[in-house]
């Protein structure tokens, strides 16, 4: 939820920003140009103005590079982070040069219309391309203007330095913050751009402007959002661009920035496979008691043979959990809740002893810390939180076993699950029930959280 709405801004703000400064239109017919020029003439330096204002993420094609690059490193992710600082110096110059591809585009483009207004105008002494970020939220400034200066020296000897700036919006609903960058980065030492002192300054004289008629005067129609998680799917798997975080934890919000839930998960899906547990003699005082047959009660091995195929059904994310069943307690039951004692009501008294026990252990479950109680075994619960949707993290389930002397035995369970902290937990418990175990610990890795 963004706190209040922000226009995008357009070439003709930024031209007010240029008159400020003392320049003017380079050609005051640029709108009936067959050689179209750059925008603007400050000082001895023309001016060609690029307004980033897609989202370079959000093309198919630069997302399957990305995809590519990304999901090498991380095969059998359901989810897989995109952060250039994971990649090595090789695939980082591959990275650089998918990203640049709007980049590419306008420098090239620009490069033409600069030198047309130089050869209009042979007093000028230089070019400069200024790059305005309006929404490639995937780049920080930094990192744009790194791009933009890497794309312009390969390109061309004939633009002399850059401009980059933006307006970025972040929020959480509460706090809000907006950074106005304008930087300058000299291409050829050579050129003297005084001016840009001048531009600089006038740039964030209209940023001030800007926010006071955003907090004074807002806008229903305004259409620049804070910048979000850019999230993608390429052949079945999730790829996550997350947004920058806000740098210190909320004093709102005190149980951290809230986060969105696009899994659709509102209470938890059912974490296992039941079945009553019961040995030959438990068998025999059933099959005595049941009023209607049924075929997988027609002797042990037909048991048995459910059993294991139940078995066969389980899967990671839902194992298979034998419930120990008294049949006189389960008799009792039957009685109790006015049931048939048949093969549903044995199926639905061993669902309600999990639900007891799961419950029962869910409450017991706590954080692990590296101070706290060390616990000989038990069954962990790994979340990685992933940007600001929960339906992107991913999580790890495992049996570990403190021994006296010696690093931990783990016994992997379930990896690479995507499942928030909460699902995680309660897939953790069904575990410890399967396995005959009484404790489970989680924690969460938030190196990619939105705190």
């Amino acid at each position: 939820m963004q706190a209040f709405p922000v226009h995008t801004l357009s070439e003709n703000d930024l031209d007010s920003v240029v008159t400020e400064a003392g320049g003017v239109r380079v050609h005051t017919d640029a709108d009936r140009r067959t050689d179209a020029g750059a925008d603007f003439v400050l000082g001895n330096t023309i001016i060609e103005l690029k307004m980033l204002d897609d989202e370079g993420f959000g093309k198919p094609e630069r997302q399957k590079k990305l995809a590519a690059l990304f999901g090498d490193h991380e095969p059998d992710r359901p989810v897989v982070v995109l952060d250039p600082a994971s990649l090595s110096d090789v695939d980082q110059r591959t990275y650089r040069r998918i990203i640049e591809g709007p980049v590419k585009q306008a420098a090239t483009k620009a490069r033409k219309q600069l030198n047309q207004s130089r050869t209009e105008l042979p007093t000028t002494t230089g070019s400069v391309l200024w790059v305005f970020n309006n929404g490639y939220t995937a780049l920080d400034n930094d990192t744009l203007a790194e791009v933009v200066a890497n794309r312009v020296r390969q390109d061309t000897s004939s633009i002399e330095g850059i401009i980059v700036s933006g307006c970025y919006y972040h929020s959480d609903g509460f706090d809000s913050i907006f950074l106005w960058n304008c930087s300058y980065v000299p291409i050829r030492l050579d050129h003297v751009f005084p001016e840009f002192d001048k531009l600089q300054e006038a740039f964030m004289g209209f940023a001030n402007k800007f926010m006071t008629s955003v907090v004074t005067d807002p806008q229903s129609d305004g259409r620049k959002l804070a910048v979000r998680d850019i999230v993608f799917d390429v052949d079945g798997v999730r790829y996550v661009r997350p947004a920058t975080v806000l740098g210190s934890p909320s004093e709102f919000y005190v149980n951290g920035r809230p986060r969105d839930n696009s899994s659709g998960i509102e209470h938890c899906p059912p974490v296992a496979l039941i079945v009553p547990k019961l040995d030959q003699a438990a068998f025999a005082a059933v099959t005595d008691a049941v009023t209607s047959a049924a075929t997988v009660l027609a002797s042990y091995p037909d048991w048995q043979r459910h059993v294991a195929s139940a078995a066969a059904a389980a899967t990671p994310t839902k194992p298979l959990v034998a419930i120990d069943v008294i049949p006189g307690a389960w008799l009792d039951w039957c009685r109790e809740t006015n049931v048939e004692p048949n093969l549903k009501s044995l199926n639905g008294y061993a669902h309600m002893l999990f639900e007891e026990s799961a419950r029962a252990l869910i409450e017991t479950a706590r954080e692990r810390k590296a101070t706290g109680i060390v616990l000989s075994t038990f069954v962990l619960a790994v979340t990685e939180e992933i940007g600001q949707d929960r339906a992107n993290d991913i999580s790890h389930i495992a049996i570990v076993r403190e021994p006296m002397e010696g690093d931990p035995i783990i016994q992997p369970l379930a990896e690479n699950v995507r499942m928030f902290r909460e699902h995680a937990i309660a897939l953790a418990v069904a575990y410890a029930l399967a396995e005959g175990l009484d404790a489970v610990q989680w924690t969460v890795n938030k190196r990619y959280a939105w705190v």
